[in-house]
């Protein structure tokens, strides 16, 4: 039986309730400090890393906590839930099952199930999960987004936005919600052409945020010039070759993930939050970097990617904040390799408009915003290629779309791998995808998100008035 939270666990729970997930894991990592076998803060820990977007920090907290907390639905579902994150979805099921076992009415745990067997090509299974769930809880506003996604996988959109219906004109719902419902409304419109329409449900999601912040790129030009990347020691650690996919959010960045991870000997590993965790760390030092912090960053690193397969020559990092530590990156994985991803930046804010996207990428919420995040992204782009010496190599989403029988290849040479039937076939592999993504990844390649944003062109002046002035 698990025993009634002390002050310190309940310190942490009234912050995760409250939604502030960064200062839960302050407090439970100050009170484990004196308490290093707490179960039960290990496994609150946990549960904040994991909603602060960082389950490989999570990972071992909740896997200590695990075995005497068996019973604890919360501890189960958010280990299942970094399982998911991390691309391990036998994991993921099997401990959603556990925490079903216990607990056969957890919505939580329906959802993390029916999510998995979703993205791995399992739809129909996931469609009886979820519907049985759905009925059961008809207010569930979290049950009916993964219903409808679901439907999506199935090709179901009417029916999918029938699962949305009930929800779309309440006045009851978190903002979280709201925006959940409204842009799987859009994105489900926009499939059927009925693109007014589409757009009005985007704008509901995104509203109430007014100029969103915009993360510049003149500070870190300014902190990484070249002397500056010479200052860090160059690490000695070996281990699998990194693959950095860097560029906006909507670039095609997945899409570069999933088509090299189908190659036998890589491994994708989303979105790895490792290298500006320890970009923050440098920034913190007191002293110049030594050797020994250079190799002890670096073997961090390396063995955070070939974990996802030990395996694996190559693994692919596509985290979009890898975009501000390839300075960095240079020094602590000298044998890394940088794809920029790139794509028609009309299409790539529109995209990012209709998506879901964390709290850090607040700017895809407002059009102008997102096209001022464009421009820095580019500047920095143009800095990194100058100053860094890692081989570097530029894809556009149009090339790799129009013609993958010619870009595909070109890749992989790039990475030193040889050619892979698997990677043109890269839609039939039934890895997990957790990104928003998930179901263009899922498809042959295909042309008809080139020059989209012409069929939205009227609902487009603030973004079209600041791409016009680069």
């Amino acid at each position: 039986m698990t025993r009634p939270p002390d002050q310190a666990a309940r310190r942490v729970q009234s912050a995760l309730k409250a939604g502030d997930a960064r200062t839960a894991a302050a407090i439970a990592r100050n009170a484990l400090e004196s308490r290093p076998n707490d179960t039960a803060l290990r496994a609150l820990l946990g549960a904040a890393l994991i909603r602060l977007g960082d389950p490989l920090a999570a990972l071992p907290h909740l896997e200590a906590a695990a075995p005497s907390m068996a019973n604890d639905p919360g501890t189960l579902n958010a280990l299942a839930n970094a399982y998911r994150m991390l691309g391990r979805p036998d994991d993921a099921l099997e401990t959603a099952e556990r925490a079903l076992a216990a607990h056969p009415d957890s919505p939580t745990a329906v959802r993390i199930k029916s999510s998995v067997l979703r993205t791995t090509g399992r739809a129909a299974e996931a469609l009886t999960l979820i519907e049985s769930a759905a009925r059961a809880r008809p207010r569930g506003v979290a049950l009916a987004c993964e219903h409808a996604d679901v439907l999506r996988a199935l090709n179901r959109t009417e029916q999918a936005l029938s699962a949305l219906s009930p929800h779309s004109e309440r006045d009851d719902l978190s903002d979280a919600h709201r925006r959940a419902v409204h842009i799987r409304r859009a994105q489900l419109l926009d499939q059927l052409d009925r693109f007014d329409d589409a757009f009005a449900a985007a704008a509901r999601a995104n509203a109430g945020v007014t100029d969103p912040p915009v993360t510049p790129a003149a500070p870190t030009i300014a902190a990484w010039p070249r002397d500056a990347i010479d200052r860090v020691p160059a690490s000695t650690a070996e281990g699998v070759t990194p693959v950095l996919v860097v560029g906006m959010p909507r670039s095609g960045t997945t899409l570069l993930e999933r088509i090299i991870a189908a190659h036998p000997s890589t491994a994708g590993v989303g979105e790895c939050p490792v290298l500006p965790a320890i970009l923050d760390e440098l920034r913190a030092l007191e002293t110049q970097p030594t050797q020994a912090w250079s190799d002890a960053a670096g073997t961090r690193y390396l063995d955070a990617l070939g974990a996802a397969s030990p395996s694996a020559t190559h693994a692919v990092d596509k985290m979009p904040a890898n975009a501000f530590t390839l300075g960095l990156a240079e020094r602590i994985a000298p044998n890394a390799r940088v794809i920029h991803a790139t794509r028609d930046p009309r299409d790539v804010c529109l995209s990012c408009y209709f998506q879901e996207l964390n709290d850090s990428m607040a700017f895809t919420r407002d059009l102008a915003a997102c096209a001022r995040q464009h421009q820095q992204i580019d500047e920095l782009m143009c800095h990194w290629r100058a100053t860094v010496s890692l081989p570097w190599l530029a894809v556009a989403y149009e090339d790799l779309a129009r013609d993958p029988e010619t870009h595909i290849p070109r890749v992989l040479e790039f990475l030193g791998l040889p050619p892979d039937p698997a990677c043109l076939a890269f839609h039939e592999s039934t890895r997990h995808v957790e990104t928003a993504s998930w179901d263009q990844v899922k498809r042959p390649l295909y042309t008809t998100s080139i020059g989209k944003w012409r069929r939205y062109g009227k609902h487009l002046g603030p973004m079209l008035d600041v791409l016009n002035t680069s």
